[in-house]
């Protein structure tokens, strides 16, 4: 094997093992760096919505929204987690399935740790570990590549949350996590493929979805804070980190396309997000909307 291939099979094989490893600890723990946070053991802790700041009817009242406003898969697959614990749960959320692009985010992960280890840095031309791009791909950098010019799904949102930390360990640099969470795709910048109906340009990070500002002005999420971004892939896969509500929700399906299939919009998860912001009990509500 090519050592630049070793390098990287390394680092992957490293993050998976931080994957077996939280999913086998049997016991929950407090996170190092959001106070009041439980991380994940081998099943989550399961909690009432009002035990954790929200209000169960306004909660229900946002799920049925979003379940109105999907296609056929509704909300079985849909995973809300507040300050660690499970506060909702659909009846098909151990569901196994493909993310489709949803899984670019675990790929953005990887990168900063090989960044992290010295292996390559975002500027890294692609040719170097991938020869057979010289031809017609000489100037292509691992930079272009990342920004592209259910259940257990919320264990890496947690990671995330929690700025790459888990039970003590920084598994992941807190640097990366915030560089990768950040506009990174000019708005201004033009559409490689304008005819695409995901444009990237002012709302996409590193492999992530960034709740920035379109080239029209708006916000990707509207009324929304500022500081959410989201993994979301083919056939309405999506998981939201919303870091102002200690918030992890994940929603997944296969129902994009087919008989009664369709995407569920930015508009529908924005009006979904306000409504669970609007859930918050006002003794623990900060900034909610980031308006």
């Amino acid at each position: 094997m090519p050592r630049s291939i070793r390098d990287g099979h390394s680092c992957l094989t490293s993050f998976l093992y931080f994957v077996a490893v939280v999913t086998a600890a049997t016991t929950s723990i407090e996170a190092r760096d959001l106070p009041g946070v439980v991380l994940p053991g081998k099943d989550w802790e399961e909690a009432t919505p009002q035990s954790q700041g929200i209000d169960p009817a306004k909660l229900q009242t946002a799920v049925d929204f979003l379940e109105a406003n999907a296609p056929r898969d509704g909300v079985k697959e849909l995973v809300i987690v507040r300050n660690g614990r499970l506060i909702h749960g659909g009846p098909d959320i151990d569901k196994v399935h493909g993310v489709w692009s949803a899984t670019k985010s675990f790929t953005s992960t990887v990168l900063g740790l090989l960044i992290h280890d010295g292996k390559c840095t975002l500027d890294t031309l692609a040719k170097v570990h991938l020869p057979e791009m010289s031809e017609n791909f000489a100037a292509v950098t691992l930079r272009h590549f990342t920004t592209m010019t259910s259940g257990y799904r919320a264990v890496f949102g947690h990671l995330m949350l929690n700025r790459g930390n888990w039970m003590g360990r920084q598994l992941t640099p807190a640097e990366w996590i915030e560089q990768a969470t950040k506009v990174q795709v000019p708005a201004v910048l033009p559409l490689g493929h304008p005819e695409s109906d995901i444009p990237g340009p002012g709302t996409y990070g590193f492999n992530w979805w960034v709740n920035g500002i379109n080239p029209d002005g708006a916000r990707k999420w509207p009324g929304v804070s500022p500081r959410v971004y989201a993994a979301s892939g083919h056939n309405n896969n999506v998981m939201f980190v919303i870091p102002d509500w200690n918030m992890v929700i994940v929603r997944f399906g296969l129902d994009a396309s087919g008989e009664g299939g369709f995407k569920i919009t930015d508009e529908t998860h924005a009006a979904f997000l306000r409504m669970i912001g609007d859930a918050i009990l006002p003794a623990d509500r900060r900034d909610t909307d980031g308006r």
